[in-house]
């Protein structure tokens, strides 16, 4: 990332090129050292999520910056077998940045992420979402799985707008894969007829009875009809006690 950064500021013209030889002439006294600053807390972190299977979810990757950051390199490593990579795009926090997505490693769950602030450009202190990344859930729930960070097949590295490598901490994070929550199942009464109903928008969700005695089935309900944006069925209250619910098969 060092390496890029200086490669920026040639390309603007905020250093002038540098002999490949060395200097031509003799150079005069230094001046005085100067102690780097004191590096803080920085740390770059995946947070924590839940997705269903099946679905797609944002993860974002949140630096805790100092002010002088102008370019990170990393590395992403998760399980092929429980996600699947969709994309890669800058976060809230590094509007205008570069960023290359490097993907020759990701059939074996490695991706490859580069970024970097225009030449001269520096992040701004504090909490600052610098990617964010989508992932498809592919493996069955109730599970969990590690989003870490690796060194291949990019480095991890930070950089400051002067091409000098910052320290950096990193912390993983987990997705968590659940079973998808199921629409609420109302009802109102009209005399002796219960009126059901539950969001249309819920696809695949059957509604079942059953005369909830000890090891009674459960059984599909006839005449379903969509309303405006509600599923609604209307069942007799006669013979005797009845428990309704809503099933995903």
């Amino acid at each position: 990332m060092s390496d890029w950064v200086q490669a920026g500021r040639y390309a603007v013209g905020l250093d002038p090129l540098t002999p490949a030889g060395g200097p031509t002439v003799a150079g005069g006294p230094t001046g005085p050292v100067v102690a780097p600053p004191p590096t803080g807390s920085r740390t770059l972190c995946i947070l924590d999520t839940s997705i269903a299977p099946g679905f797609t979810t944002a993860v974002s990757l949140r630096l805790e910056a100092q002010g002088d950051e102008n370019a990170l390199g990393f590395s992403v490593v998760f399980d092929p077998a429980k996600l699947s990579f969709v994309e890669a795009a800058t976060g809230a926090g590094t509007s205008g940045a570069t960023l290359n997505v490097n993907l020759n490693q990701l059939v074996a769950g490695r991706i490859g992420l580069a970024l970097a602030l225009p030449p001269g450009n520096s992040l701004a202190a504090g909490s600052q979402e610098v990617v964010r990344l989508s992932f498809l859930a592919v493996a069955s729930a109730p599970l969990s799985t590690t989003l870490s960070f690796g060194d291949q097949p990019l480095l991890r590295e930070t950089a400051d707008a002067l091409a000098n490598p910052l320290d950096t901490a990193y912390t993983s994070g987990t997705v968590s894969l659940a079973l998808p929550q199921g629409p609420p199942l109302t009802f109102t009464r009209s005399e002796d007829t219960l009126i059901l109903s539950w969001a249309a928008t819920a696809t695949g969700f059957e509604l079942e009875t059953s005369s909830g005695q000890l090891g009674a089935s459960w059984n599909p309900v006839a005449g379903v009809i969509v309303v405006g944006d509600q599923k609604i069925s209307a069942v007799s209250l006669s013979g005797g006690q009845k428990f309704f619910r809503l099933k995903k098969p």
